[in-house]
């Protein structure tokens, strides 16, 4: 049983990404990561400078990861729901199903802790799902870790995630019909806002005001 960290970035500081990928060591066996910007994404582009990519695939070989970086040829026209889903299709080709696990992490984000017997509590799960302590206030547990089911895919949001049988992993709770979560509260992801530059928070705050101007991942 692996784990596969699952990358989606536009843009970010190489230093940022290195972090995040340093933080990996010893838990992800591998790595997949997306590029581009959505369509609704300021002045977007569909591939972010290059040095990013670099930076990527040299830190990855030096922790050990193998590695798969995908860059886009135009934007991502169905924005973060279709760029989250093609990141699940992209992983199943390298992931075996159903028995290996993937962590859901973002650029500005780092593993914080992991106890020592992570993997084993996963490969010993019945469930499909794990939730994790998300460091960042008014952010609770979130289940950032799922299994490798072949067709997983994000569904009106890019946190709703659906097997292809319907089985919902991850959504509202109280709304979806989600699945129970295998407890890993003590695996705490560090949510790091304030490392990303001013003018990269404004274009992602300015996205998220366009998708909710023009309905986009509403329900």
């Amino acid at each position: 049983m692996r784990v596969i960290a699952l990358l989606s970035w536009y843009d970010e500081r190489p230093e940022q990404l290195a972090e995040m990928i340093d933080s990996l060591q010893g838990f992800a066996d591998g790595l997949v990561a997306v590029d581009g910007a959505y369509a609704l994404y300021p002045n977007g582009q569909p591939c972010s400078p290059h040095e990013q990519q670099v930076e990527i695939m040299r830190v990855a070989r030096q922790v050990g990861l193998p590695a798969i970086v995908h860059q886009p040829g135009k934007l991502w026209a169905g924005n973060q729901v279709e760029k989250r889903s093609f990141l699940f299709r992209l992983a199943d080709t390298v992931a075996e199903a159903n028995e290996d696990w993937y962590l859901v992490i973002d650029a500005d984000e780092v593993l914080e802790s992991v106890p020592a017997d992570a993997k084993a509590r996963l490969q010993a799960s019945a469930r499909d799902a794990a939730e994790v302590s998300v460091l960042d206030k008014g952010v609770g547990p979130q289940p950032r870790l799922v299994r490798a089911i072949p067709g997983l895919r994000a569904v009106g949001l890019h946190w709703r995630y659906f097997t292809p049988d319907g089985r919902c992993l991850w959504g509202y709770l109280g709304k979806d019909e989600v699945e129970p979560f295998e407890p890993m509260g003590d695996l705490e992801i560090g949510h790091h806002r304030e490392r990303r530059l001013p003018e990269r928070r404004a274009r992602a705050s300015a996205y998220y005001e366009a998708a909710r101007a023009q309905h986009v991942e509403v329900l």
